[in-house]
């Protein structure tokens, strides 16, 4: 078995497809026609695939008394042949990937991949290695969460469910033991406080990053077409091939607490090191700010804050800053997870947050 995989990145109009229309005459029904292609373009999107293009606007917040339960994906994958050789395309994320709930609610795990998964609260503690017996049991019960104290499903295979209530409130991440950079998060909100999303929204949103997943497998399988091929020259194969590029995000810094500071930041990370940049504008003038990789997400962090930061730079007179990470390392931690991290713009004297973009990026695989 063959295994490709790219960690990799398509945000913005570089996940979007361009299309163009020709209009023939100018009398009144090429303008009506112009009208009705417009309204159909800007209501459904620029996206590659029909089902990524429905909207997912998020709904009116609505609060519930009741605790409730709440559904996420772990992997999904699709099936072809190519010269009657079964290929396996595979998104290796949770979808959705960040979800957001009140205390004493339920989540619901359902694993969708061929391949063994874990979930994994590590709760303040370093997970343990991947191959050991520890990562393979269940620990914790079904409860979650307390610093200090791990909660796992232990190895789950293609169709298990898992589940966890929330007792206290926080934002949580979690990995899968089998899959490196695989992580999501769980924000536990106030019991009777109002719900940014509903579970159609968060299915809506699940489905879109399924499927941007998936057309970055097919990416993979296009650029390696001929030896996928060429594999078929093999009675039998047992090497696994992983090619992973580095974490490249383009992320949009949006302005918090009113600052009205934003900007666009670039990270490129790998195992081996991190470099980040940003470009903000509307800050205060001549005052110094630092960008800083910080846990958690956007607005919300965890109970570990800074990841890294940059040095302070003072904003020019016109409040413009460009400020860079170089070449930094994070201990115990294998390049930056898909989900849970953020790129936070700060005021170098309070500390304050005035701007700030969660990371995130394709992570995908091609098996054959």
């Amino acid at each position: 078995m063959n295994v490709l995989t790219y960690e990799t990145t398509m945000t913005g109009s570089s996940n979007r497809h361009n299309r163009r229309f020709t209009v023939i005459g100018s009398t009144l029904l090429g303008l009506v026609a112009i009208a009705i292609v417009l309204t159909v373009v800007f209501t459904t999107g620029h996206s590659h695939t029909t089902n990524a293009s429905k909207s997912t606007s998020r709904p009116s917040t609505v609060a519930y008394t009741k605790p409730r339960t709440w559904y996420v994906s772990i992997g999904t994958q699709r099936h072809n042949t190519i010269d009657n050789r079964n290929v396996t395309l595979t998104g290796l994320s949770f979808y959705p990937s960040i979800i957001t709930i009140d205390v004493g609610d339920t989540i619901t795990w359902t694993v969708n991949t061929t391949g063994p998964q874990t979930i994994r609260f590590s709760n303040g503690d370093p997970p343990p290695p991947p191959s050991s017996a520890i990562a393979e049991s269940a620990t914790g019960g079904h409860t979650c969460c307390t610093i200090g104290i791990q909660v796992s499903s232990g190895m789950l295979v293609a169709h298990d469910t898992y589940s966890l209530t929330f007792t206290t409130t926080g934002v949580y991440d979690y990995i899968s033991d089998t899959t490196e950079g695989m992580q999501g998060v769980v924000v536990v909100q106030q019991k009777g406080s109002s719900y940014p999303e509903s579970q159609s929204y968060l299915n809506k949103l699940a489905n879109r990053e399924e499927l941007a997943d998936i057309e970055v497998a097919r990416q993979i399988q296009r650029s390696h077409i001929d030896e996928i091929k060429s594999s078929q020259q093999r009675a039998s194969n047992l090497k696994q091939l992983s090619i992973h590029t580095p974490t490249n995000a383009r992320i949009v810094l949006s302005s918090t607490g009113g600052s009205g500071a934003e900007g666009i930041a670039k990270i490129n990370a790998s195992a081996e090191s991190i470099n980040a940049s940003a470009d903000v504008y509307r800050l205060q003038p001549t005052t110094k700010y630092i960008m800083a990789i910080e846990r958690g997400i956007c607005t919300m962090t965890s109970e570990a804050s800074t990841v890294s930061g940059s040095q302070p730079i003072a904003a020019s007179s016109s409040g413009y800053a460009h400020l860079h990470i170089n070449n930094t390392t994070i201990t115990n931690q294998p390049g930056i997870p898909e989900a849970g991290w953020f790129i936070a713009i700060e005021n170098a004297s309070s500390s304050s947050i005035v701007a700030c973009g969660n990371i995130s990026y394709h992570n995908a695989e091609v098996t054959y």
